[in-house]
């Protein structure tokens, strides 16, 4: 939900999206819902995940929180230098960007 509503989104902002009038009721229905299930289901997760405790809980970050973080943010930079001018927000630098992902989101 949350990659669709800011796909939606980034398509309303474009000049695309003039004509993308019923995507907005999409958007307001996705966006109205989405994070408090969200923060809801994190925090019925985190207790269980803790009791094997704190070591195990932080190395298990790296594969579910660490590795899809950096693969997507990579993917998304990817297609967004690769369309240029064509999205929003056309992307001037490649390396400087996704070498900074540890500490500088996309």
């Amino acid at each position: 939900m949350v990659v669709i509503g800011h796909t939606l989104g980034a398509l309303i902002d474009s000049p695309i999206g003039a004509r993308l009038g019923a995507f907005r009721v999409h958007f307001f229905a996705i966006y109205t819902f989405h994070m408090p299930p969200f923060f809801l289901l994190s925090g019925l997760m985190v207790a269980h995940r803790l009791e094997c405790g704190t070591a195990p809980f932080l190395r298990g970050l790296l594969p579910s929180v660490v590795w899809p973080y950096l693969l997507w943010s990579v993917v998304q930079y990817m297609v967004v230098f690769a369309l240029g001018s064509a999205v929003n927000t056309p992307a001037a630098q490649y390396w400087p960007v996704v070498l900074s992902l540890p500490w500088n989101t996309v």
